[in-house]
């Protein structure tokens, strides 16, 4: 073998020759991480080793993917190595089908008094509601509306802070109270959260509240109706 190399180098240039030597030196440096494979695969069960090979010439062949994953990998170890801590997550993602917007019909309505534009269609997509009792009314509410787009009566704007407010006034009047005291309470707690507290006098004198005596309804609590009448005498 010596004999051999040794009539290859021979018939070589010195350019050639030192060339051939360089990659004979690197291929020799390669041999003990070879040596250190070859240990790592004899501790691998027989049973596992047809899977790995698969994967090796998935890699060798149309595995582009693992190709441009080690760069960052490698990367990654550099920097682990240099000391380097924490971990950051890199996203990405696309969009596949899209297709322009379908015109949809415009309308003018009335919501809240307030001239509102909407935008019509049968294919509006999914309700999301809190509860199945919400998604019940909001599809009934807006079934009605696409049949009768013409008409009213079905633009309600069912927000969830207005449904918070009317079950407060109703559990308001169930207890007793005048809904003219609720709302008045409310506006006065408007005016103090805008820090308009001096005006707060002037209305209850330009508005007063009138207090009727009136018999407690059937199933009423007497006592409690008695005091929500001192109440309100006592606000005006």
């Amino acid at each position: 073998m010596d004999q051999l190399v040794a009539d290859v180098l021979d018939g070589l240039d010195e350019s050639e020759r030192a060339e051939r030597v360089a990659a004979a030196t690197r291929a020799a440096a390669a041999l003990p991480r070879l040596e250190q494979a070859l240990r790592t695969l004899a501790a691998v069960p027989v049973s596992q080793l047809p899977e790995l090979l698969l994967e090796v010439i998935d890699v060798h062949s149309h595995r582009l993917d693992a190709w441009i994953t080690s760069l960052a990998s490698k990367r990654l170890a550099e920097l682990r190595a240099s000391g380097t801590q924490g971990v950051r997550f890199g996203c990405y993602g696309w969009v596949e089908n899209l297709r322009p917007p379908v015109p949809r019909e415009q309308l003018e309505i009335q919501l809240d008094d307030v001239a509102t534009t909407v935008e019509v269609s049968a294919k509006d997509g999914y309700i999301h509601a809190p509860s199945l009792h919400h998604a019940a009314t909001a599809a009934v509410l807006r079934s009605g509306f696409l049949g009768n787009p013409d008409e009213q009566s079905y633009a309600v704007n069912l927000t969830s802070r207005r449904a918070r407010v009317a079950r407060w006034l109703l559990g308001g009047v169930r207890q007793g109270q005048n809904l003219g005291a609720l709302l008045g309470y409310r506006f006065e707690r408007a005016l103090h959260d805008a820090e308009l507290d001096h005006l707060i006098e002037r209305f209850r004198r330009q508005f007063p509240l009138p207090v009727v005596p009136e018999t407690a309804p059937e199933g009423t609590d007497a006592d409690l109706w008695a005091r929500s009448a001192e109440a309100v005498s006592a606000r005006n």
